[in-house]
């Protein structure tokens, strides 16, 4: 680790031509200065190559690493294992950050000795005019005691609500030591699909010190959110998330009975928005696996009703009664931002 380098940001590349320039210079253009730019071009078969290339010959802060198309998951561990920072933090390349958001991230995280620090991000749908709106960490984990306006410091076992903030690994850093003693990494199944889950799971069951900002800092392009999976193989990448995390659990025993609720509640409302995006085909697949899965969960007294939010408690049971009925009632009702 160089103690010259504040924090390591991995951007994991793929086709992006038409936005990776803003997403480099917007960390080029960083407040704070000592941070080392980790561009892992996965594969790349648009100019995207010779575009990071061309930055890197601008900055010697960007370290670039082309390599095969291996997915998400295997860039960004390619990137922790080369990692000089105290911290990490990641951008995907098709978003831009504020100038400021690695200097106050890092205030936050050294002023509280966390091993986390999250932040708030913008959802930006260029195909509507750079619309954006701000999406806001579960706001009742933001209505605590001790949240001041600006941030509040949570031990995420006392306060679960933050289980359920959206996979958004990228507006948060890391404590580069917390990950490598838990041995936290992301898994490498192809293609980017739900990674992110299993990681941010797992820094939450591990972590003891997380600092929530009520900032928002990145930009984070929403177009694509309602692409459908059309693999079978896919289909399930985000129960293996989910069971990932479980075995993870094993290491914290004390917390298991309390999390394998929490998990359980999460994987529900996962679930639910996954076979969203499924084919017609995948859905009967996917829908009998997720009765099965709650069924045993119930068996194992793993379904708590504290633990389930918004409606899902109530589908949660109906999915057990009839998942014909509960697929044609949640199709009926739902939106995007339920899930």
């Amino acid at each position: 680790m160089n103690s010259d380098i504040k924090i390591s940001i991995i951007v994991p590349i793929y086709n992006v031509e038409d936005y990776v320039r803003i997403c480099i210079e917007s960390l080029m253009n960083q407040t704070l200065q000592e941070i080392e730019i980790i561009l892992i071009d996965d594969g790349s078969t648009d100019h995207s190559s010779a575009i990071i290339d061309e930055y890197a010959a601008l900055d010697s802060r960007i370290v670039v690493v082309h390599k095969e198309n291996l997915g998400y998951g295997s860039s960004m561990n390619l990137g922790l294992g080369i990692a000089n920072g105290q911290y990490i933090g990641t951008v995907e390349a098709d978003d831009y950050a504020v100038p400021e958001m690695f200097e106050e991230m890092y205030t936050a995280i050294t002023r509280e000795d966390a091993q986390i620090v999250k932040a708030n991000y913008f959802r930006m749908k260029s195909a509507e005019g750079s619309k954006e709106e701000m999406y806001i960490i579960p706001p009742d984990a933001m209505e605590l005691d001790n949240f001041d306006g600006e941030g509040a410091l949570i031990n995420p076992y006392m306060t679960p609500e933050i289980f359920w903030a959206k996979p958004s690994v990228w507006s948060a850093i890391y404590d580069k030591s917390f990950l490598d003693e838990h041995g936290i990494h992301f898994l490498e199944t192809p293609g980017a699909s739900f990674q992110d889950t299993g990681f941010q799971l797992k820094c939450f069951v591990a972590a003891t010190r997380v600092y929530l900002m009520s900032k928002a800092y990145v930009h984070y392009r929403v177009d694509n959110a309602k692409s459908t999976v059309k693999t079978e193989e896919k289909a399930f990448f985000v129960r293996g998330e989910i069971e990932s995390t479980k075995l993870f659990l094993r290491h914290f025993p004390h917390k298991s009975k309390k999390l394998l609720k929490v998990l359980t509640g999460v994987a529900f409302n996962t679930y639910s928005w996954n076979l969203s995006h499924l084919s017609q085909e995948l859905e009967d697949i996917f829908l009998q696996s997720m009765r099965d899965d709650f069924a045993n969960a119930r068996d194992k007294d793993l379904l708590d009703k504290q633990y389930f939010r918004d409606n899902n408690w109530r589908n949660v049971k109906l999915l057990m009664f009839s998942p014909w009925l509960f697929n044609l009632y949640v199709n009926r009702f739902r939106t995007n931002e339920n899930y």
